[in-house]
């Protein structure tokens, strides 16, 4: 909340919780959550605070009068989102030459946003799109990147239908300048063997053949989490 004293951010978060801006996921009582760090999210005040901005569309504020009850699995992707946004926000204050831009899900839903055009496209659904900017002695050069989650809660079948929309996509990108790369994260190594798997299967019966290879790439959450979104984790199908 930009302030470095930890005290005056925990009283301003209880005068927001007080005022129905934010509520949160902890127990006082329970001692396994006082270990724990607390889970804000928009509270009543908070939603109809964004609806007066005008900054997210009907739908997507609508999704904030359920986030008391999403389960566990939600939140843990949510955090893990967050966590890819800080980092991306970190790695642009410690470099000189290097700078990210990046948009969630729901900020795609904005109109005239920069990255609105992977949302209106109906094969994908990114959790989180970014770019990295790379100035050098001539024009820099960019690269847009695609990140999608599976997690424990994410069945095959859905995995492997979002791995063909993505490989569908990459082919109408063939001819383009710079077309986007798809970072793809798996709950296990398990996961992530049958996931690089299927993508090699299904890139073979494409017309990408090694620029498939080259344009999808895989991790696992637990690497991903430990590592950061720019660390060298990233595998090849």
């Amino acid at each position: 909340m930009g302030h470095s004293d930890k005290r005056r951010i925990s009283a301003w978060l209880k005068d927001l919780r007080e005022k129905q801006f934010l509520a949160w996921i902890y127990d006082a009582d329970n001692l396994s959550d006082m270990s724990k760090p607390a889970i804000y999210f928009l509270s009543i005040n908070g939603i109809r605070l964004l609806r007066q901005a005008g900054d997210l569309p009907e739908d997507e504020l609508r999704k904030r009068y359920k986030d008391d009850s999403r389960r566990a699995s939600f939140i843990a992707k949510c955090l893990l989102l967050a966590d890819c946004c800080l980092h991306l926000e970190d790695r642009n204050r410690s470099s000189r030459d290097t700078s990210y831009a990046f948009a969630l899900r729901p900020d795609l839903a904005q109109p005239d946003h920069a990255f609105n055009a992977f949302k209106e496209n109906e094969t994908i659904t990114p959790d989180l799109v970014f770019t990295k900017e790379v100035a050098t002695n001539g024009a820099p050069t960019s690269q847009i990147y695609l990140l999608q989650v599976f997690d424990l809660a994410t069945p095959r079948y859905m995995a492997k239908s979002a791995i063909r929309g993505y490989i569908d996509f990459l082919e109408d990108q063939l001819g383009t300048d710079a077309p986007p790369i798809v970072l793809v994260t798996c709950s296990t190594p398990a996961e992530l063997i049958f996931a690089k798997r299927y993508a090699k299967k299904t890139i073979n019966d494409s017309n990408l053949d090694d620029e498939g290879d080259m344009r999808i790439r895989f991790a696992t959450l637990g690497q991903l989490r430990k590592q950061g979104l720019t660390a060298a984790i990233w595998e090849q199908a």
